[in-house]
């Protein structure tokens, strides 16, 4: 009868971890990970180990323990020793080596999550990283971090997580940003595991602490040298990110409402609230809100579903948006415009499971089946944007997403990034247009690190993407280490990526290597490095002086080569690749850098450098009398490499990893450009026959009959054969779907954020990059050129002499230009549209009638696809060879 409280007890302890299993609504719920699993035989597990315990409270027990060890006295004295000496030794940090933290150094406060209204989670003081390499990794005993690392100077403050079955621990830690070192850490023994990000202004501290469960969490407010100013413990969790505002604290206490608090505690040392909200009325205050020009302005999420604008001096409701959806994003400000994302699902459960959860709660409550109905409709998946007027609460547009949006939306001058439960990756224009997609291929949880030359996006399974702001282009990924559900927002700061991981501490990633070479491909359309295009243009320069002398001639596409241009030409009747030097007044001979002639044994019909990565170029030779093509790599200029590719049909493409090439009747085969550059390789200034060099091949997919460019782009990659278009999954080569055609295309596929673009007999089709089924056509005849498009218009030369811009999402009209005499592929800059009439015009968004920006017709007819380059346009005619026009004076 004596063991009967005890088992009580162990029943308690038993139904205390049963009810972790139960599902959870609220932003972060408990995360216990692999040992879910375990909870499932846990009744089994407890009563296994009460029989245990039974035994060893017996007292024949411990005297057969005690003759045990006396008969073995050395055994224990040295196993005492061992035990005695592993733990001296590891609390003195034998075996490791602790780095030394470097003078404090001042910077800028980070008074709210991601360090500001704008959400860019960056400070931007160093060139911003390039390359992946690990710079320090920070563990000890705090393994697990939710949090997003808030940068003063060169320190850093994060909170951690350690959240287990009987573990219950977090900690607020400062590390010095540059060496890792631990400077100071606060962790009194009750303090639970957080989720909440730290704030840091007017040299405090504050965070909130623990996860959904947590029914008393504290607000603690800390010195910038870890010692407790004040803690103010509510009646919820605190996984709300504070902000600091006016010598005030704002901050969300999930069920418990919303606090303002002031900074310096009362006379008896006593955190002093100012006001309160009651949770009842405002439920669920977990997102991280926003405290500028005197108002608060929050999101309610699971039972509040609202946007509202708070007076921060009284907490007075000044305006309420009714949402949709629950509303856990972190809301921006720039310019007075709020942007706020929202919608159904969490952190940890996607909007299929708390649309099951809460369906399940409903029908055992004995609600209706019209009440069942109504909820399952409402939470579904689904997700927006609101862009919000922040004085008066006025919507000013929406835009819509297939998932929750969970992460900050991070404004950056007039462009918007932000990640969604999908996976997919937006960059809108503040105007709520669609700018560029980039997908994931896996959730986006946390918020973005935006830097001016880049974007930093973690994945929720702990690959870090570096990508091209303007752009969207993938440059790196790195893996932040094993665990599955990866939270924690990058922040950029130092030229580093300081990030949080679940199994593996906090991580200090990257450092600036060489500048990012431009990427060229596809220029059978022309191209752009992105720079701005004069009010008007002008001749600089062109090669040279004399063509008819020379007998030049430009044969294929022109194409950017590292410092210079590539020039597939003839040259007095010999077959040349010409490297020409940028610039104007530069002699014809001190121009060229490089001059190739090909082999005079072959007869060369064209060569194009068909696409270039810096000082790399892919080049296609055309033998006619062997009935092959050959692919050659330069290697920074100085020597050729050669790989021979049979029956190759010129068709290729690069992304930043690989080359993309038809180099058999149906077979495209994907070579990877980093690995090739260190085999053998043979070196010659022709082509010859014999050679035994080999491109190192990552795949080859046997597709069918084509030819055609494909068309690389966010991990698919387009591919249109006679027949058919597919999509195959870059890395692999694996096909993920093909559609049969009923035409043949005129030109290579274009990629849309969500579609492929193609040019048919007929004239435009997109189709669909979920599936390949056919979106929307328009009947204009056929090209004349290959078709541009951006993420939202698409430009085309029909061979009636019409330039057509239209709507990508739908096809629409949006301009339309008659008897267009050239004949060379449009180029979509921003708001313009360049093209070749007689001179080289310009038509503008908005406007019906082009006007000329360069007066070009006495050069000749424009042969080749045009190409700007730090704000000239170059091309080539067939009367004066090379051409560069851009601004009057430079």
């Amino acid at each position: 009868m004596r063991l009967a409280p005890k088992l009580r007890c162990m029943a308690l302890v038993g139904t205390w971890l049963l009810a972790l299993c139960s599902p959870a609504e609220a932003v972060v719920p408990v995360i216990v990970g692999p040992l879910q699993a375990l909870l499932a035989i846990l009744p089994s597990l407890l009563v296994a180990l009460g029989g245990a315990l039974l035994a060893f409270l017996r007292p024949s027990f411990y005297k057969k323990l005690a003759f045990f060890l006396w008969n073995q006295k050395l055994f224990t004295l040295c196993l005492a020793a061992v035990v005695a000496g592993v733990v001296f030794l590891s609390r003195a940090g034998w075996g490791t080596s602790v780095p030394a933290a470097t003078a404090l150094r001042a910077g800028s406060d980070w008074p709210a999550f991601r360090g500001g209204p704008t959400r860019r989670g960056a400070v931007l003081d160093a060139p911003e990283p390039t390359l992946p390499d690990v710079v320090w990794n920070f563990k000890s005993d705090a393994k697990c971090i939710y949090a997003s690392p808030a940068v003063v100077g060169n320190r850093l403050y994060v909170t951690t997580a350690e959240k287990g079955v009987f573990t219950d621990r977090g900690a607020v830690l400062c590390l010095d940003a540059e060496t890792g070192a631990e400077v100071w850490r606060y962790s009194p023994r009750d303090f639970r595991a957080t989720f909440s990000s730290p704030s840091v202004a007017g040299g405090y501290v504050v965070v909130g602490e623990g996860l959904h469960y947590t029914t008393d969490a504290r607000i603690n407010c800390l010195d910038t040298k870890g010692n407790l100013v004040w803690e103010l413990r509510t009646k919820s969790h605190v996984e709300s990110a504070p902000c600091i505002y006016n010598g005030r604290v704002y901050i969300g206490a999930g069920d418990d409402g919303y606090y303002c608090i002031d900074l310096k505690p009362g006379p008896d040392g006593k955190p002093n609230v100012l006001w309160h909200l009651d949770g009842k009325k405002y439920p669920d205050c977990e997102t991280a809100h926003l405290v500028a020009d005197g108002m608060v302005l929050l999101g309610l999420g699971m039972g509040g579903n609202a946007i509202l604008g708070l007076d921060a001096e009284t907490g007075k409701e000044l305006w309420r948006l009714d949402a949709p959806y629950p509303v856990f994003a972190p809301p921006a400000l720039a310019d007075g415009k709020l942007y706020v994302g929202m919608g159904n699902g969490n952190y940890v459960e996607t909007a299929e499971q708390v649309r099951d959860n809460v369906l399940k709660k409903m029908r055992d409550a004995g609600k209706s089946q019209a009440e069942l109905a109504e909820a399952e409709k409402r939470l579904g998946p689904a997700g927006e944007v609101w862009c919000i007027e922040a004085k008066s609460g006025k919507v000013l547009w929406r835009f819509k997403t297939p998932q929750v949006i969970l992460g900050a939306i991070a404004v950056a001058g007039d462009r918007l990034y932000f990640g969604a439960r999908d996976g997919q990756f937006y960059c809108l224009s503040t105007a709520g247009r669609l700018i560029k997609g980039w997908h994931a291929h896996e959730p986006l949880l946390a918020s973005p690190a935006v830097g001016g030359e880049f974007v930093y996006v973690v994945t929720n399974s702990g690959r870090l993407h570096c990508l091209k702001a303007d752009t969207l282009e993938p440059v790196w990924d790195t893996s932040l280490g094993q665990g599955a559900n990866f939270i924690s927002s990058p922040t950029l700061a130092l030229g580093h990526i300081y990030v949080g991981t679940e199994q593996d501490g906090l991580k200090c990633i990257g450092r600036r290597g060489e500048k990012l070479p431009p990427l060229w491909s596809g220029m059978e359309r022309g191209g752009s490095d992105g720079s701005s295009l004069p009010e008007r243009g002008q001749l600089l320069w062109r090669y040279p002086k004399d063509p008819e002398a020379s007998k030049f001639a430009v044969t294929a596409p022109i194409v950017p080569w590292g410092d210079g241009l590539a020039v597939p030409c003839t040259l007095d009747g010999k077959a040349m690749l010409l490297k020409l030097k940028l610039g104007r007044g530069i002699e014809d001979e001190q121009r060229v850098i490089m001059k190739t002639e090909y082999d005079k044994r072959v007869s060369v019909t064209s060569a194009a450098p068909a696409a270039s990565l810096g000082e790399m170029a892919a080049i296609v030779f055309d033998n006619r009398y062997l009935a092959r093509n050959r692919t050659y790599y330069d290697h920074r200029g100085k020597s050729w490499h050669f790989y021979p590719l049979r029956n190759a049909s010129g068709g290729c493409a690069l992304d930043r990893k690989h080359a993309y090439v038809w180099c058999s009747a149906g077979i495209l085969s994907c070579f990877l450009l980093e690995g090739s550059m260190g085999l053998p390789r043979n070196e010659a200034a022709a082509p010859q026959d014999d050679r035994a060099a080999s491109l190192p091949s990552v795949w080859f997919a046997e597709i069918g009959p084509g030819g055609l460019p494909p068309a690389p782009g966010e991990g698919i990659l387009s591919v249109a054969t006679n027949t058919e278009l597919m999509a195959l999954d870059d890395s692999t080569g694996t096909v993920l779907w093909r559609v049969p055609l009923k035409e043949t295309p005129l030109f290579g596929p274009v990629r849309l954020p969500k579609g492929i673009v193609l040019a048919t007999p007929k004239g435009i089709a997109v189709h669909k990059i979920v599936d390949g089924s056919v979106a929307w056509t328009v009947d204009c005849g056929p090209l004349a050129a290959p078709l541009n498009a951006d993420a939202d218009r698409i430009a085309a030369i029909t061979r009636s002499g019409e330039l057509l811009v239209l709507a990508a999402s739908d096809g629409k009209q949006l301009a339309k230009v008659s008897d267009v005499a050239g004949r060379v592929p449009p180029l979509l800059l921003g708001d313009k549209v360049l093209f070749v009439n007689r001179d080289l015009t310009l038509l503008r968004e908005g406007e019906d009638v082009p006007v000329q920006w360069a007066r070009t017709a006495w050069l000749g007819t424009v042969t080749t696809p045009l190409v700007l380059l730090d704000g000239c346009v170059y091309f080539a005619t067939d009367a004066k060879g090379v051409v560069c026009v851009g601004a009057g004076r430079r």
